[in-house]
């Protein structure tokens, strides 16, 4: 968690300084908020510090997805930030969805 928080507003900088991709296709995938607070207060991390930290990222997730006309937001149920682990058959479905849309 750290290593994400340490680089969150050198990060949104980043993001914001971008052009609008206007009709790029784009898909935002975020993990699960309610199962990464569970998952951090079984771990001994305050509840409190969890649902801040959790609530920044989805709305930095969610303005990701505001980047494009053409965007797509999925959040992973039960998945972490590694969602390519956690929920691969998300990601093959995802992936397919594309393929589908571009041939």
């Amino acid at each position: 968690m750290k290593s994400e928080t340490d680089n969150w507003k050198k990060d949104a900088k980043a993001i914001k300084k971008l052009n609008p991709l206007s009709d790029v296709m784009v898909i935002v995938m975020g993990r699960d908020k309610k199962h990464i607070i569970q998952k951090g207060i079984e771990e001994g991390f305050p509840e409190t510090e969890l649902m801040l930290l959790e609530s920044t990222w989805e709305q930095l997730i969610q303005e990701q997805a505001l980047l494009s006309k053409n965007s797509k937001l999925i959040f992973a149920k039960n998945s972490s930030h590694s969602i390519h682990l956690d929920r691969p058959e998300l990601i093959v479905k995802v992936v397919k969805e594309i393929t589908n849309i571009l041939s």
